[in-house]
């Protein structure tokens, strides 16, 4: 669980924040490369 507590003192507040997240692996040229697969989450922030 990601717990997102809003900040009443910040100049800006933005609507969404984004969550990345990658998932599996490949090898180039012998070298083992992470995250191979991504997406990015919005999530809303207003009430």
């Amino acid at each position: 669980m990601i717990d997102l507590v809003s900040d009443n003192n910040a100049s800006h507040q933005p609507a969404t924040f984004k969550i990345g997240v990658e998932v599996g692996s490949d090898k180039k040229d012998g070298i083992k490369v992470m995250g191979t697969h991504s997406i990015e989450i919005p999530i809303l922030l207003t009430n």
